[in-house]
């Protein structure tokens, strides 16, 4: 500790004290004296607090109590009113509070300031963040004339005074403290605290993927069948069905984080990966909300939302903003669809030379799907186009498999994968037709008849009229 000590006490001794020598007034010892005494309290005062820290940050505690540990004492030493991390993602040039403490509402409490902030009316605090220097705002009221947007912000979080210092590493954001009291234009503290901050942010980060999300391998994702050939990715995306995004370290999915709009933004980058879209283009895939004063600040919080998601299993982008463009999907990032894999199989099967082969890639095409694409309602035509083709396109392709199947004499299969099929389609007579077939193979004469009163409830009646004659010619 004595080390560490010694370490941090470069960080708040001031770099800018004068080496000038004091007028010989008959006042040069006393301001001697002063001057060290001044620095002395301020020094002593900054080692006790960081003892305090190290001393009350349990290694046994979760991340986030050790950070409202240090929390807590930032906003003792400078006797401030609320103290707290805000998380930046200035490529979408939004800011999020991360966590806090106030004197008021205590640990994470109410806050002024919005779930979502927009960087445009804090222009200092965005050069402030580029160069990694501090930001020291003794009164408002200086700033009036000159910032006015930024002035009114203050107003509105009830900020009198603020000071903040950046960190941009694998986190990047401000840790702040409002109205101070104590030592108001010495952030050092506020500077040694940031790397042990993100340090923590980092692990609490990773811990949360560990208890809220499974951790499988690429071959263990139910997106794919385990015997599928899968190419080596980042990421495996699933667009059959629920969509959902999974990487090594876990997965997200619309019905588990339900934020449609968003998932619809992220379908449609996708289905054009490789191309940048503009902002309008983007706007019109989501959908216009008459509700909505502005659009394009709309889009933003969408993206922001989706990327939030995403980043709590990879620590990569998926999806990059082009500066005065658009967006698009990040393209230093593999990707797997398990649509692109289906339409893989099923040109395997086209070209397969015997049945067994021919066989196995409709299977394992047939498996990929999960539903119609995106299941979510919504009325993207570019979407529903994409569904409508690939579910006749699974139609045809669960029709051949059990055509070959049955021909093979494989009716256990026969019944496995028309059952399948009838989840996803109730309304197609070549499914029961298949299935009733190999029942009566097996001499399942009960099941067969469970499963032709379905057949007569699901089909209108000139369907189910063609069923009986076409199984009456096959059973003959």
């Amino acid at each position: 500790m004595k080390d560490i000590f010694s370490i941090l006490r470069n960080g708040f001794v001031r770099k800018d004290v004068s080496e000038e020598p004091l007028p010989d007034d008959g006042t040069k010892e006393e301001k001697q004296e002063e001057e060290p005494e001044c620095r002395k309290t301020f020094e002593h005062q900054a080692f006790e607090a960081m003892g305090r820290i190290y001393q009350n940050m349990d290694q046994k505690a979760k991340p986030s109590d050790r950070i409202l540990v240090m929390l807590q004492e930032i906003m003792d030493f400078y006797q401030a009113d609320w103290t707290g991390i805000i998380s930046l993602d200035l490529s979408v040039q939004v800011w999020t509070p991360y966590m806090w403490i106030s004197m008021r509402t205590g640990v994470m409490g109410w806050t002024r300031i919005q779930p979502i902030e927009y960087s445009e009316s804090f222009d200092r605090w965005v050069a402030c963040f580029q160069e990694m220097k501090e930001l020291i705002i003794n009164d408002r009221e200086e700033i009036r004339e000159s910032e006015p947007e930024e002035y009114e912000n203050y107003v509105r979080l009830n900020a009198s005074a603020v000071m903040a210092y950046p960190f941009n590493k694998k986190q990047k954001g401000f840790l702040l403290v409002r109205n101070q009291k104590q030592h108001i234009d010495r952030p050092e503290l506020l500077k040694q605290c940031c790397p042990i901050l993100v340090a923590e942010m980092n692990e609490e980060s990773i811990m949360k993927q560990v208890s809220e999300l499974p951790k499988p391998t690429l071959f263990d994702l139910d997106v794919f069948p385990e015997d599928s050939d899968i190419p080596v990715a980042d990421v495996v995306v699933g667009m059959f069905g629920d969509p959902c995004v999974k990487t090594r370290n876990g997965m997200i999915s619309l019905s588990k984080n339900h934020s449609p709009i968003a998932w619809r933004l992220f379908s449609y980058l996708l289905l054009n990966q490789g191309k940048v879209l503009s902002r309008d283009s983007l706007i019109e895939a989501i959908g216009r909300d008459a509700e909505v004063s502005d659009p394009a600040r709309n889009l933003r919080d969408h993206i922001y939302n989706f990327r939030s998601l995403f980043r709590e299993i990879s620590e990569e982008e998926i999806i990059e903003n082009v500066r005065g463009v658009g967006y698009r999907i990040g393209k230093n990032i593999s990707i797997v669809r398990d649509y692109e894999m289906f339409d893989r199989y099923l040109e395997h099967a086209k070209q397969a030379t015997t049945n067994f082969s021919r066989m196995q890639c409709l299977e394992t095409a047939v498996r990929l799907y999960k539903g119609k694409f995106f299941a979510e309602e919504n009325d993207d035509p570019h979407i529903t186009d994409a569904a409508t083709q690939y579910h006749i396109r699974y139609l045809t392709a669960m029709e051949d498999l059990l055509r070959t199947l049955f021909e093979a004499g494989d009716y256990d299969k026969v019944q496995k994968y028309a059952g399948m099929a009838l989840k996803y389609e109730s309304g197609k007579m070549e499914f029961y037709y298949w299935l009733i077939l190999a029942l009566k193979k097996c001499n399942l004469d009960q099941r067969a008849m469970d499963i032709d009163a379905q057949a007569e409830n699901n089909l209108d009646e000139e369907e189910y009229h063609d069923l009986c004659v076409a199984l009456k010619i096959q059973i003959r």
